[in-house]
């Protein structure tokens, strides 16, 4: 059998598609870089990056938790699927960022009445957003300015500058190129990496992030976060699986997925953002139904949400996929469900809130989860835990998220000492916090963190 060809943007989407595609693009690449030149972005990139190692020293183990914690906030579904993190800030040198891999074996796989084309396509698209996903992610630093200003005032300043030209060369067509010609050379053009894991033991996904500074810590876990939800575009087949990410799951695809999917996630989440339903778990739920579709489905969905012309029939599905998912969202909450649906089968009431397929559909094991099941495990299993395993610590300073964070800190190392296990080896989650405001302006908060 051949050996399966790449598939590039231009070949998934109508003219009329990409060429908005590159319009956004354009525009974002003025208000990303002005009218900075490719060598005064690359010098100045340089430049803040070294500042802001500099500025981190010293630091890094606080801004760790504190990337994990922004994304946990950020995004509740995180803490709903039970999801570990396991963050770590590093030098250049420690990441582990492959060479371009080899060409595909030609030795293929029979995909039978499957479209082998359509399922790069849906793959190219799903890796898009993911990359999006990432980027816009990246700038929720400014959730934790407080805390991030208490360690260095011009570090959120720095923060935005070094993703805006880290990112902004993406849309620069010189700089594309110039990075693909590197990229073939083997050599390495990234600041981070991310990948996720099924842990079999704890029965949980885990995303571990490695990066050099904090936005760009931030950018990998919420990638890791939605390479999980993508997992939600593969079928059953194994075999077939690992033959389409071999064919797209490439170095030299990233510039054009940050490029282009920004713009299809913008698409896609605005949805949501437009919809009356304030429960932001339903976000990446909805990603997770929409990556579920079939192909007819799909595509013309993706490409009249960028267009801005969803049909009415779409627009219908997406809304009552998503009251459909927050509906499932509260009986969760509320452990409440409604008389008529309890007659239902099991895996009927499921379908609704399944999210996350388990990674083990792309490895071809069987027994992980969805995330509706992860998230029902993750409750039975508190149910039986032993209430000995928490901790509390209180932490007092004159920044409120200051005292929080730390608070937080100090629980979950007590925690880690109470059960014998090194911190890093345990998931843990905050149960309990009070904050007080003491006579003197400073506050003392009070945490209580429990194992998951």
């Amino acid at each position: 059998m051949a050996r399966i060809t790449e598939v590039e943007y231009e070949k998934i989407f109508s003219p009329k598609t990409l060429a908005l595609l590159k319009n956004k693009s354009g525009e974002s690449l003025r208000q990303m870089l002005g009218s900075k030149d490719l060598r005064t972005v690359m010098m100045q990139s340089q430049t803040v990056l070294n500042e802001i190692v500099a500025a981190e020293d010293g630091y890094r183990d606080e801004l760790e938790m504190v990337a994990a914690q922004m994304v946990t906030d950020a995004y509740p579904i995180v803490d709903y699927a039970n999801i570990k993190i396991d963050a770590k800030i590093v030098g250049l040198n420690d990441l582990d960022i492959p060479n371009p891999p080899p060409q595909e074996d030609p030795t293929l796989p029979d995909f039978g009445a499957d479209d082998e084309e359509k399922m790069k396509a849906k793959r190219r698209i799903i890796n898009g957003i993911t990359q999006g996903a990432s980027i816009r992610g990246a700038f929720g630093f400014m959730l934790f300015k407080e805390y991030i200003d208490d360690i260095n005032s011009e570090l959120v300043q720095k923060y935005n500058e070094i993703l805006k030209l880290a990112f902004g060369i993406y849309d620069n067509e010189n700089a594309i190129a110039m990075m693909l010609a590197a990229l073939a050379q083997g050599q390495k053009m990234q600041g981070g990496e991310s990948e996720m894991e099924y842990d079999e033991e704890n029965q949980q996904f885990v995303i571990k992030a490695k990066a050099i500074c904090f936005p760009m810590l931030v950018h990998e876990i919420v990638k890791g976060l939605y390479e999980i939800v993508g997992t939600e575009g593969f079928g059953s087949d194994k075999e077939k699986n690992q033959a389409i990410v071999g064919a797209v799951d490439k170095l030299s695809n990233e510039p054009r997925d940050l490029q282009y999917g920004k713009f299809i996630y913008d698409a896609i989440s605005k949805i949501y953002n437009d919809s009356n339903i304030d429960d932001p778990r339903v976000r990446e739920l909805f990603f997770a139904e929409l990556y579920k579709t079939p192909d007819a489905e799909f595509f013309p969905f993706i490409e009249n949400a960028i267009n801005d012309e969803l049909k009415p029939l779409q627009k219908k599905w997406a809304a009552d996929t998503m009251k459909d998912i927050a509906k499932d969202l509260t009986k969760d909450d509320t452990g409440l469900e409604d008389l008529d649906e309890v007659k239902q089968p099991i895996e009927e009431a499921m379908t609704m809130k399944q999210a996350i397929a388990a990674a083990a559909i792309l490895l071809g094991t069987a027994g992980a989860p969805n995330m509706a099941q992860a998230q029902d495990k993750t409750q039975s299993t508190t149910q039986q835990q032993d209430t000995t395993k928490s901790a509390t610590a209180t932490y007092i300073h004159p920044n409120e998220n200051t005292a929080r964070n730390q608070a937080t800190v100090k629980a979950r190392a007590a925690l880690a000492i109470k059960i014998g296990k090194p911190e890093g080896e345990i998931s843990a989650s905050v149960t309990d916090s009070k904050m007080y405001q003491l006579k003197d302006g400073k506050y003392e908060c009070t945490v209580t963190v429990k194992l998951n």
